[in-house]
Parts: structure tokens; C-alpha cells; sequence
């Protein structure tokens, strides 16, 4: 599944900062990935013990990959 969201830079602009560089906020690093990891970990912990069992053993393991863009 890929989405579209307003960029960082854009956010922080609505909220009264000025000069925000698009490629610091933006262009590096891997935001994306990174909260659909904290994502995946959330789901994870909240599942019961026999769920984790499961899931561990017959699941197919959820992961991500790094960013593709920004566009």
C-alpha cells in the first residue's frame, strides 16, 4: 500500500516555524519506514500471548522497506 501524506516541511510551516528546509525535514532518512515500524512493534505487543505464539509460528512476518521518494 503506498500513500501520499502533506510533507514534514509543511506540517512545521502550519505550525509557525519559517525557513524549514524540505531536504533536513523530508529528503533524509527513512520516516516512512520508521513509523510503520513503531506501527508494527505497537501491534505486536498488544496481541496476548497465544496470538504472539501463533503469529511466530505461522504468521507471515510483517516488514518494511526503506522509503521510495520523496516525490
Amino acid at each position: 500500500m503506498k500513500t501520499k501524506l502533506v510533507s514534514r516541511q509543511k506540517i512545521q510551516e502550519y505550525a509557525g516555524r519559517s525557513n524549514v528546509s524540505y531536504h533536513d525535514s523530508d529528503q533524509v532518512g527513512n520516516h516512512c519506514a520508521e513509523i510503520n515500524d513503531a506501527s508494527l512493534e505497537w501491534a505486536y505487543s498488544q496481541l496476548s500471548d497465544a496470538a504472539k505464539a501463533n503469529y511466530d509460528k505461522f504468521g507471515i512476518q510483517l516488514v518494511t522497506g526503506d522509503d521510495d521518494g520523496p516525490y
